[in-house]
Protein backbone atom coordinates (compact mmCIF):
# COMPACT_ATOMS: atom_id res chain seq x y z
CA UNK A 1 0.00 0.00 0.00
CA UNK A 2 2.88 2.28 1.01
CA UNK A 3 4.71 2.08 -2.57
CA UNK A 4 1.38 2.55 -4.19
CA UNK A 5 0.93 6.07 -2.32
CA UNK A 6 4.54 6.85 -3.48
CA UNK A 7 4.57 5.56 -6.95
CA UNK A 8 6.66 7.40 -9.60
CA UNK A 9 3.43 6.82 -11.37
CA UNK A 10 0.99 9.27 -9.07
CA UNK A 11 3.68 12.21 -9.11
CA UNK A 12 3.99 12.22 -13.01
CA UNK A 13 1.23 15.28 -12.83
CA UNK A 14 2.69 17.15 -9.80
CA UNK A 15 5.94 17.53 -10.91
CA UNK A 16 4.51 18.21 -14.53
CA UNK A 17 5.11 22.35 -13.51
CA UNK A 18 8.96 21.72 -13.20
CA UNK A 19 9.70 24.04 -10.34
CA UNK A 20 12.22 23.83 -7.66
CA UNK A 21 10.30 22.67 -4.99
CA UNK A 22 8.23 20.43 -7.59
CA UNK A 23 11.31 18.57 -8.43
CA UNK A 24 12.87 18.26 -4.43
CA UNK A 25 9.34 16.46 -3.96
CA UNK A 26 9.88 14.04 -7.06
CA UNK A 27 13.62 13.03 -5.77
CA UNK A 28 12.20 12.46 -1.68
CA UNK A 29 9.65 10.54 -3.57
CA UNK A 30 11.58 8.56 -5.38
CA UNK A 31 14.02 7.35 -2.63
CA UNK A 32 10.95 6.33 -0.01
CA UNK A 33 9.69 4.16 -2.64
CA UNK A 34 13.10 2.91 -3.12
CA UNK A 35 13.42 2.31 0.13
CA UNK A 36 9.69 0.85 0.44
CA UNK A 37 10.59 -1.87 -2.27
CA UNK A 38 14.28 -2.90 -0.34
CA UNK A 39 11.81 -3.26 2.86
CA UNK A 40 9.58 -5.36 1.23
CA UNK A 41 12.25 -7.34 -0.84
CA UNK A 42 13.55 -8.37 2.61
CA UNK A 43 10.56 -9.42 4.44
CA UNK A 44 8.66 -11.08 2.35
CA UNK A 45 11.30 -14.05 2.29
CA UNK A 46 11.59 -15.64 5.14
CA UNK A 47 15.04 -16.66 5.32
CA UNK A 48 15.93 -12.79 4.95
CA UNK A 49 13.08 -11.82 7.46
CA UNK A 50 14.24 -14.53 9.85
CA UNK A 51 18.45 -12.58 9.56
CA UNK A 52 16.74 -9.34 9.95
CA UNK A 53 14.65 -9.91 13.17
CA UNK A 54 17.77 -12.24 14.56
CA UNK A 55 20.76 -9.53 13.48
CA UNK A 56 19.38 -6.48 11.92
CA UNK A 57 20.85 -4.73 9.30
CA UNK A 58 24.16 -5.73 10.25
CA UNK A 59 23.30 -9.48 9.16
CA UNK A 60 21.37 -8.03 5.96
CA UNK A 61 24.64 -6.20 5.21
CA UNK A 62 27.00 -9.59 5.87
CA UNK A 63 24.39 -11.81 3.42
CA UNK A 64 25.01 -8.89 0.57
CA UNK A 65 28.33 -8.85 0.93
CA UNK A 66 28.63 -12.58 1.04
CA UNK A 67 30.21 -13.03 4.46
CA UNK A 68 27.68 -15.69 5.50
CA UNK A 69 25.25 -17.39 3.45
CA UNK A 70 22.20 -18.98 4.28
CA UNK A 71 22.34 -22.76 3.20
CA UNK A 72 19.29 -23.40 5.44
CA UNK A 73 20.79 -23.41 8.43
CA UNK A 74 19.27 -22.57 11.92
CA UNK A 75 19.51 -19.06 13.73
CA UNK A 76 22.04 -20.27 16.02
CA UNK A 77 24.85 -21.33 13.90
CA UNK A 78 24.01 -18.01 12.02
CA UNK A 79 24.11 -15.78 15.26
CA UNK A 80 27.41 -17.72 16.20
CA UNK A 81 29.27 -16.92 12.41
CA UNK A 82 28.02 -13.21 12.27
CA UNK A 83 29.47 -13.01 16.09
CA UNK A 84 33.11 -14.44 14.43
CA UNK A 85 32.53 -11.86 11.45
CA UNK A 86 32.33 -8.63 13.93
CA UNK A 87 35.05 -9.97 15.70
CA UNK A 88 37.44 -9.95 12.57
CA UNK A 89 36.19 -6.76 11.42
CA UNK A 90 37.23 -5.46 14.67
CA UNK A 91 40.91 -6.58 14.95
CA UNK A 92 41.38 -5.43 11.59
CA UNK A 93 39.91 -1.73 12.85
CA UNK A 94 42.74 -2.27 15.81
CA UNK A 95 45.17 -3.08 13.33
CA UNK A 96 44.60 -0.67 10.75
CA UNK A 97 44.58 2.02 13.52
CA UNK A 98 47.96 0.75 15.24
CA UNK A 99 49.45 -0.30 12.17
CA UNK A 100 51.80 -2.69 14.16
CA UNK A 101 55.22 -3.65 12.20
CA UNK A 102 57.64 -6.53 13.30
CA UNK A 103 61.46 -6.14 11.86
CA UNK A 104 64.23 -8.61 12.24
CA UNK A 105 68.04 -7.37 11.28
CA UNK A 106 70.72 -9.46 10.47
CA UNK A 107 74.16 -7.74 9.72
CA UNK A 108 77.07 -9.90 8.10
CA UNK A 109 80.92 -8.56 7.89
CA UNK A 110 82.24 -9.17 4.78
CA UNK A 111 85.50 -7.12 4.92
CA UNK A 112 87.72 -9.59 5.78
CA UNK A 113 86.95 -11.12 2.23
CA UNK A 114 87.49 -8.38 0.68
CA UNK A 115 90.56 -6.49 2.21
CA UNK A 116 91.79 -8.48 5.40
CA UNK A 117 93.55 -6.49 8.61
CA UNK A 118 96.89 -8.94 8.12
CA UNK A 119 97.40 -11.79 5.89
CA UNK A 120 97.37 -14.53 8.72
CA UNK A 121 93.92 -13.74 9.09
CA UNK A 122 91.38 -15.95 7.77
CA UNK A 123 88.72 -15.00 4.92
CA UNK A 124 85.19 -15.33 6.10
CA UNK A 125 81.97 -13.87 6.73
CA UNK A 126 81.28 -13.16 10.05
CA UNK A 127 77.51 -12.39 12.12
CA UNK A 128 77.81 -8.53 13.29
CA UNK A 129 74.91 -7.21 13.86
CA UNK A 130 71.63 -8.94 15.13
CA UNK A 131 68.58 -7.29 16.66
CA UNK A 132 64.75 -7.66 16.87
CA UNK A 133 62.19 -4.58 17.13
CA UNK A 134 58.94 -3.75 16.93
CA UNK A 135 56.96 -1.00 16.55
CA UNK A 136 53.05 0.43 17.08
CA UNK A 137 51.82 3.32 15.51
CA UNK A 138 48.61 5.28 16.85
CA UNK A 139 47.00 7.84 14.39
CA UNK A 140 46.03 10.70 16.59
CA UNK A 141 45.16 13.00 13.39
CA UNK A 142 44.64 12.90 9.69
CA UNK A 143 48.02 14.42 9.63
CA UNK A 144 50.07 13.48 12.96
CA UNK A 145 51.10 9.86 14.43
CA UNK A 146 52.52 8.85 17.15
CA UNK A 147 55.14 6.14 16.69
CA UNK A 148 56.16 3.74 19.92
CA UNK A 149 59.22 1.40 18.99
CA UNK A 150 61.29 -1.11 20.82
CA UNK A 151 64.27 -3.37 19.64
CA UNK A 152 66.47 -5.02 21.25
CA UNK A 153 70.26 -5.50 19.29
CA UNK A 154 73.51 -6.09 20.11
CA UNK A 155 76.25 -3.61 21.01
CA UNK A 156 79.41 -5.20 20.28
CA UNK A 157 78.89 -8.89 22.51
CA UNK A 158 75.97 -7.18 24.91
CA UNK A 159 72.31 -7.41 23.68
CA UNK A 160 70.76 -3.65 24.23
CA UNK A 161 66.88 -2.48 24.81
CA UNK A 162 66.04 0.57 23.20
CA UNK A 163 62.66 2.26 23.42
CA UNK A 164 61.81 5.05 20.92
CA UNK A 165 58.81 7.47 20.61
CA UNK A 166 58.46 9.74 18.02
CA UNK A 167 55.63 11.95 16.31
CA UNK A 168 55.61 12.20 12.69
CA UNK A 169 53.76 15.30 10.55
CA UNK A 170 52.59 16.28 7.64
CA UNK A 171 53.48 19.81 7.70
CA UNK A 172 52.60 20.29 3.55
CA UNK A 173 51.53 18.36 0.86
CA UNK A 174 55.37 17.61 0.47
CA UNK A 175 57.07 18.35 3.35
CA UNK A 176 57.13 15.89 6.57
CA UNK A 177 58.45 15.77 10.28
CA UNK A 178 59.14 13.21 12.67
CA UNK A 179 60.69 14.17 16.21
CA UNK A 180 61.97 11.32 17.84
CA UNK A 181 63.15 10.99 21.67
CA UNK A 182 64.77 7.30 22.66
CA UNK A 183 66.61 5.19 25.50
CA UNK A 184 69.03 2.23 25.37
CA UNK A 185 72.18 2.92 27.81
CA UNK A 186 71.71 6.73 27.03
CA UNK A 187 69.41 9.08 26.00
CA UNK A 188 68.61 10.40 22.18
CA UNK A 189 67.07 12.84 20.72
CA UNK A 190 66.35 13.38 17.20
CA UNK A 191 64.39 15.54 14.33
CA UNK A 192 63.85 14.55 10.51
CA UNK A 193 62.56 16.57 7.62
CA UNK A 194 61.66 15.02 4.42
CA UNK A 195 60.42 16.62 1.32
CA UNK A 196 59.17 15.32 -1.49
CA UNK A 197 61.60 16.80 -5.01
CA UNK A 198 59.02 14.61 -7.10
CA UNK A 199 56.38 11.55 -7.11
CA UNK A 200 59.33 8.54 -7.32
CA UNK A 201 62.06 10.84 -5.18
CA UNK A 202 62.25 11.82 -1.35
CA UNK A 203 64.85 13.83 -0.18
CA UNK A 204 65.88 14.27 3.97
CA UNK A 205 67.79 15.04 6.79
CA UNK A 206 67.86 13.70 10.25
CA UNK A 207 69.93 15.63 12.81
CA UNK A 208 70.39 13.30 16.27
CA UNK A 209 71.65 14.54 19.29
CA UNK A 210 73.04 11.62 21.63
CA UNK A 211 74.05 12.57 25.29
CA UNK A 212 77.86 10.67 25.96
CA UNK A 213 78.72 9.52 29.49
CA UNK A 214 80.11 12.74 31.42
CA UNK A 215 77.47 14.64 29.84
CA UNK A 216 79.26 15.23 26.71
CA UNK A 217 76.65 15.74 23.56
CA UNK A 218 77.24 14.07 20.34
CA UNK A 219 75.74 15.46 17.04
CA UNK A 220 75.11 13.45 14.44
CA UNK A 221 73.68 14.50 10.91
CA UNK A 222 72.41 12.20 8.09
CA UNK A 223 71.10 13.56 4.68
CA UNK A 224 70.05 10.74 2.27
CA UNK A 225 67.64 10.96 -1.02
CA UNK A 226 65.51 8.06 -1.83
CA UNK A 227 64.03 6.86 -5.45
CA UNK A 228 61.05 4.85 -6.09
CA UNK A 229 62.49 2.30 -8.42
CA UNK A 230 59.24 0.45 -9.15
CA UNK A 231 55.91 -0.17 -7.01
CA UNK A 232 57.66 -2.95 -4.94
CA UNK A 233 61.21 -1.55 -4.72
CA UNK A 234 62.96 1.45 -3.41
CA UNK A 235 66.56 2.93 -3.29
CA UNK A 236 68.16 5.18 -0.96
CA UNK A 237 71.64 7.02 -0.94
CA UNK A 238 72.96 8.12 2.62
CA UNK A 239 76.04 9.94 4.46
CA UNK A 240 76.38 9.68 8.06
CA UNK A 241 78.44 12.57 9.46
CA UNK A 242 80.00 12.22 13.17
CA UNK A 243 78.77 8.65 13.43
CA UNK A 244 80.75 5.56 14.65
CA UNK A 245 79.43 4.13 11.21
CA UNK A 246 79.77 7.31 9.50
CA UNK A 247 80.38 6.95 5.88
CA UNK A 248 78.37 6.04 2.70
CA UNK A 249 75.57 4.02 2.55
CA UNK A 250 73.71 2.07 -0.43
CA UNK A 251 70.24 0.76 0.29
CA UNK A 252 67.60 -1.00 -1.96
CA UNK A 253 64.27 -2.28 0.00
CA UNK A 254 61.99 -4.60 -2.05
CA UNK A 255 58.73 -6.14 -1.33
CA UNK A 256 59.67 -9.88 -1.30
CA UNK A 257 56.08 -11.17 -0.35
CA UNK A 258 52.71 -9.90 1.35
CA UNK A 259 53.96 -9.02 4.55
CA UNK A 260 57.61 -9.58 3.95
CA UNK A 261 60.18 -7.29 3.04
CA UNK A 262 63.98 -7.68 2.19
CA UNK A 263 66.68 -4.77 2.07
CA UNK A 264 70.66 -5.25 0.77
CA UNK A 265 72.93 -2.29 1.62
CA UNK A 266 76.48 -1.04 1.05
CA UNK A 267 78.37 0.23 3.15
CA UNK A 268 81.61 2.64 2.48
CA UNK A 269 83.57 4.03 5.45
CA UNK A 270 86.87 6.22 5.30
CA UNK A 271 90.09 4.58 6.94
CA UNK A 272 89.70 6.10 9.73
CA UNK A 273 86.31 4.86 10.41
CA UNK A 274 87.72 1.49 11.00
CA UNK A 275 85.86 -0.24 8.53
Amino acid sequence: RLSRIVHPDKRIASSSAGDASSSASTDAGDAAYQRIRRAYDVLRDSETRRIYDEFGLEGLRALTDGAVVLRGRGVAELREELVQLRRLREEAAVMKLTQPATQLTVGLNCSSVFSPIDEDQPKGIYLERLSFSQNTSFILTPKHRLVLAGSLGNMGRAYVPTVSLTMRSQLTDKLSSDVTVGLNYLPTAAGKLTYRLSPNLLASVRAEVTSMQGGTLVPKLTPSLSCQISPKCVGTLSYAWNSPNKGARAEVLWQAAEGFHGKAALFLAPNDAGG
